[in-house]
């Protein structure tokens, strides 16, 4: 199963959602499965649980965590409370039995956008260890690791015309000041690996899962406003670079190839 059964969500604005987010994105992900090798494509995924802990913030907050939510806050109020990140895993087991490269839903996504003085988020790291077993014809074999990303945060000018986003103040997201952006992307240097038979695999997020059904790259959050999104993840197989040195005595042999043919061509001129 892809995820957990969602709520039927209401936007902030009275926008009730005609569909789940889960059926939206049962589709999408049906959709987007990837097409691997006859090896991969037999295998399937159970995530046992991916909890997720803020960390390394800039500059340096408290962590708040309590159950399975992660949460930090900054800025001195304004009048409106701070704002901050809520991050909430999926209680476990996350998937069971999915084929690999399917996409499901790891966690959700808030984020509190409110007017604040100094010192404002730059950027926050979100740590989630997993417990994972891929089975490949009846064989299970079980990992433990983290992936760890980095959440870039964009405080923007509430008063700035035209906003981050291109378009003008005033209206659309940014009809109470400028919206805030938030965008991920994965530290490879701190983000666990594993290898069988000659694949290594990896846990990565592939993006925000919007209220309106749509997969997003990126995050804005209008101001005076808590917003959410789940994020996506995948579990990937890729196959070990073995072919590269091959290629490099390859290309060394093209190259030793044409210098002979040119030094021939040179004598049979003179």
């Amino acid at each position: 199963m892809p995820g957990k059964s969602l709520e039927n969500a209401a936007l902030h604005t009275g926008f009730v959602m005609k569909n789940t987010l889960k059926s939206r994105f049962t589709l999408f992900a049906a959709a987007a499965t990837l097409s691997m090798s006859a090896h991969v494509g037999a295998a399937t995924v159970t995530l046992n649980s991916a909890l997720g802990e803020w960390t390394d913030t800039s500059p340096t907050l408290p962590v708040v965590n309590v159950d399975n939510t992660s949460s930090i806050r900054w800025g001195r109020d304004a009048g409106y409370g701070q704002s901050g990140y809520d991050y909430t895993a999926e209680a476990p087991p996350v998937v069971e039995g999915i084929p690999l490269g399917t996409e499901f839903l790891l966690g959700k996504f808030t984020h509190h956008n409110y007017p604040i003085y100094a010192p404002a988020l730059n950027h926050a790291t979100l740590s989630i260890d997993y417990d994972i077993d891929i089975v490949d014809g009846g064989v299970i074999d079980s990992f433990t690791g983290t992936s760890t990303y980095l959440f870039k945060h964009d405080e923007t000018l509430n008063s700035a015309n035209p906003c981050a986003d291109g378009n003008a103040n005033g209206s659309g997201v940014n009809a109470s000041g400028c919206a805030d952006l938030v965008t991920f992307a994965i530290n490879d240097a701190l983000t666990d690996s594993f290898t069988k038979d000659g694949l290594t695999y990896q846990l990565v997020l592939t993006g925000f899962l919007l209220q309106d059904g749509t997969i997003a790259s990126e995050f804005w959050t209008a101001e005076h406003l808590s917003n959410h999104a789940y994020l996506v993840g995948m579990v990937t197989a890729v196959p070990l670079p073995a072919a590269a040195p091959l290629f490099a005595t390859v290309l060394g042999l093209f190259g030793l190839l044409r210098l002979r043919s040119r030094k021939n061509t040179a004598l049979s001129s003179a």
